[in-house]
């Protein structure tokens, strides 16, 4: 449940600073703008880390059934005419 949670936010982290910066990166200035990007796209891959670190994601699904032929099929014989 948790990774459907923060697999978007590795996504949305570094697009939130795309857009962020685009439309007020000159009135935030110079420093605060390159802290503002690095910290975003730190903290997208510190959730990518976690992400990594909890298996990757959902469990797989079970395997499935044995496969059982049916024996009628292999011994029939045919007739000749």
């Amino acid at each position: 449940m948790q990774e459907t949670f923060l697999l978007p936010l590795i996504i949305a982290l570094p697009l939130l600073g795309f857009v962020l910066l685009g439309l007020f990166g000159k009135r935030i200035g110079e420093p605060a703008a390159g802290w503002l990007a690095s910290l975003l796209v730190l903290g997208s891959f510190l959730l990518g880390l976690v992400l990594l670190l909890q298996g990757g994601g959902p469990p797989p699904p079970p395997p499935p059934p044995p496969c059982q032929a049916s024996l009628s099929a292999s011994t029939s014989t045919t007739s000749r005419a």
